[in-house]
């Protein structure tokens, strides 16, 4: 009986802690040479939520040596292309002062960031 209460216990245990999540979103450029994606990966209680930017040649795929913004916990990222040489991310609920990396360029790239845009 002990037995089976523990397994049952385990189970919901488990259970318990799948609140993880992944969501990507892939922002292109007007002429389609560049993406700027945005991953935010929550692992529940086996780790830390964490949202990587990064910005790459389309062609080229994800590479994390074009990771351009790593922020703690999952947060939502929207951006738009103002030109082929341009870029604005905006995250309204991002603490950027949290932020691992910033940079305000990529190769030809400019990227301009917004923490607080409604």
């Amino acid at each position: 009986m002990n037995r089976v209460r523990l397994t049952f216990l385990l189970c919901i245990s488990i259970l318990g802690c799948r609140n993880t999540g992944h969501s990507s979103i892939k922002f292109s450029s007007p002429n389609g040479r560049w993406s700027l994606e945005a991953t935010s990966d929550d692992p529940g209680a086996i780790g830390s939520a964490l949202t990587v930017v990064n910005l790459h040649l389309s062609q080229e795929g994800w590479n994390s040596e074009n990771n351009v913004l790593i922020l703690p916990g999952a947060h939502t990222i929207r951006a738009h292309w103002e030109n082929n040489s341009t870029v604005h991310i905006e995250c309204p609920q991002c603490p950027l002062g949290d932020a691992d990396l910033i940079t305000i360029k990529k190769g030809p790239i400019n990227i301009l960031y917004d923490e607080a845009s409604p």
